[in-house]
């Protein structure tokens, strides 16, 4: 083998001891953002459920305050409520059709 030839091979060696290197470092690098990609679905997934839950409330508060009853109001209280019954009933209805 000639000079020439192994100064290319020892070239290529070292190119390829690097490379591999790169490789591990990278592999790294993905292993950690794996990592961070889970972590934030969980943060995700958990501020859905914290969001459904704050919307299942407000509608609850918003049904609340609909029949909410005022300084003797029971007139117009019982009013909403059978109007919001009647509604729920033809709901039913046409559910059951």
């Amino acid at each position: 083998m000639t000079q020439e030839q192994e100064q290319a091979l020892r070239h290529f060696e070292t190119r390829v001891r690097q490379l591999i290197l790169h490789c591990g470092e990278l592999a790294r690098e993905n292993e950690r953002l794996a990592a961070e990609v889970e972590k934030r679905d969980g943060i995700i997934a958990q501020k859905d459920k914290d969001f459904a839950e704050l919307r299942r409330e407000f509608d609850s508060l918003k049904i609340a305050r609909m029949i909410e009853v005022t300084g003797g109001d029971v007139k117009a209280a019982r009013q909403r409520i059978n109007t919001i019954i009647h509604e729920i009933d033809k709901s039913i209805a046409l559910l059951n059709v």
